[in-house]
């Protein structure tokens, strides 16, 4: 069975700066609304900072979909030897 420990790792590094973007755009946010005012704060910068936010959500829905595909291809593996190791049994006995 194929070892997906460096997609594992790099997954984990994608989320991870997913997640510091939307905690970037969270931080932005506030202090946009602290220093702005609401008014101003709503034209420009929060749909700026908001954008930086739901780039973060994207990349971490990617980072999660890398994921599945991952574990989709540790199962399919796993299938096709405990598969195999019933076709030897089948094979024995006769």
């Amino acid at each position: 069975m194929r070892d997906y420990g460096i997609a594992h790792t790099i997954l984990t590094l994608i989320e991870g700066v997913g997640w510091t973007a939307v905690a970037a755009g969270a931080v932005l946010a506030a202090y946009a609304l602290g220093t702005a005012g609401l008014r101003a704060a709503i034209v420009g910068p929060l749909v700026l900072v908001g954008g930086v936010a739901l780039a973060g959500f994207l990349v971490v829905a990617v980072a999660q979909i890398g994921r599945a595909q991952v574990a989709t291809a540790e199962n399919t593996a796993e299938i096709a030897r405990l598969l195999a190791v019933a076709a030897r049994r089948g094979d024995a006995q006769g």
